[in-house]
């Protein structure tokens, strides 16, 4: 984009109108954050009844505070001016940042950005070199993240960010960044991320002007959503899984509305939607029968004929904050279940060799997704990535084998919820249970849920072994 294809860009973004039966009128940075995770749950933002958001629950509200106490910590190390003013009162912060912005300070913290009906207040602007309305320096965006890798929502809340900032300075920035969880610095170009935000401001103007309708998406996010109590009292396809938006928008459009209609549909009927794929119909067919019945329906036989011999059910836990391998569990043919924990930092590399030297040799790894990221990250950490390979060839992922063989009237991802589906079963995870364990270091807690989730392994393997002949 040239100088005048980026103004441009600009423009037609401040051209946003925000309903004025919405509830709020302000648009956010978490926002254009959270659209792309679910557009449904920033439509309820703006639309939906208030009184009825969930809180979070305890192990989420901890790794949110964990994130903001992350945050702290890089902010204590830099030189900082943090903007002063009334909480809520924007039009003041924004004139105190501006103030900050004509002193030229190297660097304000949690900056107002208010264009109405636009506010953002990023964590960092940083003062750089170059025109703009202050003078030969202007400033660029930054945002701290826990996360170890960016994302292309976490970059998309930058450039809404900056986009706001060129309203004040006069010049978009060539770069915003992102701090990382390892402490690193990841930048990327503003100009690129504009027609993707800009897209982004369309369908949610045409979301919210009523141009399209906003329907459930149920996916994992739904777990840890405060608006999931108000999207699971929806019917016909707005609450099943296993189908993206378009689809579920094509199905409408061919008049499937009930799950019932759906989970019945004859050979003779699909074939007479000629805009329907007789792929997306059986697909289709299949979750609405898994929803209607309320337990897993069969989709082909699991695929185990390369597993080696009797598998042998394994599982690494980690404290994916910071990255601590704590748990380290096994479960070998006709044995009891192992459980090795490192709750000391200077314990892991011992504990690790312990449970390694445990393998039965020549027997699949039986894990319920994630372990082989785990093992590759302690390998690293312990100097010993070349053995992963050899690790992996004997790894067998039981969850993606269950999905695959299997189709659940519920999102899955946890071992127990699998087994209580196959079992008609209203699913109950654990992992609410675990993230407060290993946050807690509560060791007796961990032994516990360890030792059931390598019972649950056995027994998954045992009905996917049942359902492969």
């Amino acid at each position: 984009m040239d100088a005048s294809q980026l103004e441009a860009a600009c423009e037609r973004m401040r051209g946003f109108v925000i309903p004025e039966a919405a509830s709020r009128d302000r648009l956010t940075g978490s926002h254009v954050y959270g659209f792309l995770t679910c557009e449904h749950s920033v439509y309820l933002d703006f639309f939906g009844d208030k009184e009825r958001r969930r809180s979070p629950g305890p192990a989420l509200a901890r790794l949110l505070a964990r994130g903001v106490a992350f945050e702290d910590e890089i902010v204590a190390g830099l030189e900082l001016i943090e903007p002063e003013f009334e909480p809520g009162d924007f039009v003041s912060g924004a004139e105190e940042t501006r103030a900050l912005m004509l002193e030229g300070v190297p660097g304000i913290y949690q900056a107002v950005l208010f264009e109405p009906p636009f506010l953002g207040i990023p964590d960092l602007m940083r003062r750089v070199e170059g025109e703009s309305r202050f003078g030969d320096y202007g400033y660029e965006i930054g945002d701290v993240k826990s996360s170890y890798k960016p994302r292309a929502d976490q970059a998309l809340q930058v450039a809404f960010y900056s986009v706001l900032l060129e309203g004040l300075q006069g010049v978009l920035p060539q770069e915003g960044y992102l701090i990382l969880r390892d402490g690193s610095e990841e930048r990327f170009s503003i100009a690129e991320l504009l027609p993707a935000l800009e897209e982004l401001l369309e369908e949610m103007g045409d979301l919210f002007s009523g141009r399209q309708g906003s329907f459930p998406h149920r996916s994992f996010a739904c777990r840890d959503c405060k608006w999931r109590d108000v999207c699971a009292e929806g019917t016909g396809l707005d609450w099943l899984p296993g189908l993206t938006r378009a689809e579920q928008s094509l199905l409408r459009s061919e008049g499937f509305t009930e799950l019932e209609d759906l989970a019945r549909l004859e050979p003779e009927v699909a074939a007479e939607k000629e805009t329907l794929s007789e792929t997306l119909l059986v697909r289709a067919r299949l979750h609405a029968e898994a929803s209607v019945q309320g337990c897993a329906v069969p989709r082909r036989r699991p695929r185990l004929k390369d597993r080696m011999g009797q598998g042998c059910p394994v599982l690494i836990w980690s404290d994916a904050f910071d990255r601590r391998y704590l748990v380290f569990g096994l479960l070998p043919p006709g044995g009891e279940a192992q459980v090795f924990l490192a709750m000391d930092p200077g314990d892991e590399a011992a504990v690790f060799e312990q449970w390694r030297s445990c393998l039965p040799e020549g027997q699949s790894l039986c894990h319920a997704g994630a372990f082989m990221s785990s093992l590759h990250g302690i390998l690293l950490a312990q100097g010993m990535p070349g053995e992963g390979p050899s690790l992996e060839r004997r790894s067998l992922d039981l969850m993606n084998l269950a999905r695959g063989g299997f189709v659940f009237p519920a999102p899955v991802r946890e071992v127990s919820e699998v087994l209580a589906s196959l079992q008609g079963n209203e699913p109950v995870g654990r992992e609410e249970e675990r993230l407060l364990a290993l946050e807690d270091r509560d060791a007796d807690t961990l032994r516990r849920l360890a030792t059931e989730e390598l019972a649950d392994l056995q027994q998954l393997l045992l009905r996917l072994d049942e359902a492969s002949v």
